[in-house]
This record gives C-alpha cells, sequence and structure tokens, in this order.
C-alpha cells in the first residue's frame, strides 16, 4: 500500500490501544496465518484509528493484490484464471477486511493501493466486484 510515512501525523484524539494491539499482532503474523486471521474479523470492535498505524499490514495486503492483478495473457487477472478460486477467496477477504479498517479510520487520503482496487474493477468474478463496490463505499 506504500503509505508516505512522512505525512503519518499522531493527532487522532482516539484510544487506538486495541487498534494497535491488532495491527502489531497482524503485522507479525506468518503469511500462511494471515489470511485466516482477517477471516475472523467480521465486526470491527477495536475503534476508530489512524491509518498510519496499519502501513504494515497495508504493504503485506497490497502485495497480495498486485500478485492478484498481474495480468494473465493479453486480458486476464491472475485471479481471474481457471484454479485460482483461493487467491480469490483471499482477495474478497483483504477487501472486505480494509473496508471496516478505512470505515473506522482517520486521515484515509493515506491509502496507497488504488492502482490494484481500479484494476479489480476488471476483474469477471462477481464477488470481487461486490468486495471492491464495498471497499470503496467506505471513502465517501
Amino acid at each position: 500500500m506504500k503509505i508516505d510515512r512522512k505525512k503519518t501525523v499522531n493527532r487522532c484524539g482516539y484510544d487506538q490501544n486495541e487498534c494497535m494491539l491488532l495491527a502489531k499482532h497482524l503485522s507479525v503474523c506468518p503469511d500462511e496465518q494471515l489470511i485466516s486471521e482477517l477471516k475472523r474479523i467480521k465486526v470491527w470492535n477495536y475503534g476508530k484509528c489512524e491509518l498510519g498505524l496499519w502501513a504494515d499490514v497495508l504493504d503485506r495486503l497490497d502485495a497480495i493484490l498486485e500478485n492478484a492483478v498481474t495480468k494473465v495473457g493479453k486480458w486476464m487477472l491472475r485471479l481471474d484464471a481457471p484454479g485460482n478460486s483461493s487467491l480469490v477467496e483471499d482477495v474478497v477477504t483483504i477487501l472486505e477486511f480494509t473496508g471496516h479498517l478505512i470505515e473506522h479510520s482517520i486521515y484515509r487520503y493515506l491509502y496507497g493501493s488504488w492502482t490494484h482496487i481500479l484494476a479489480l474493477f476488471g476483474s469477471s468474478n462477481l464477488d470481487v466486484l461486490l468486495a471492491v463496490l464495498g471497499l470503496s463505499y467506505n471513502f465517501r
């Protein structure tokens, strides 16, 4: 997600302890366990926080999104290729988690994965499109 860490400031005014603990836990979580940890978060109970706290986690998620939107052939995204159903599930989980995070964060302008999000609008998978629309709605 490549947050410009020079732009982050600590002026939230909210108690961010729960968010910090979750962000630290997810940032050190092994890759194979990260998506399963994100799937467990169905409802956001961590309060409002600064998006800058999540830079390390969002960078990891950005790498997965980058892999998913890589072109296969001339027009197809990797996640739309046959046999990539687990990648589709991972992307939907990432988009849903990011939607929760954006909805409950301040300094949303720091979010930097828009190139991948816009590329996902070209997916032929309706679950992915619905998740992308849900995430985009949180930037209203």
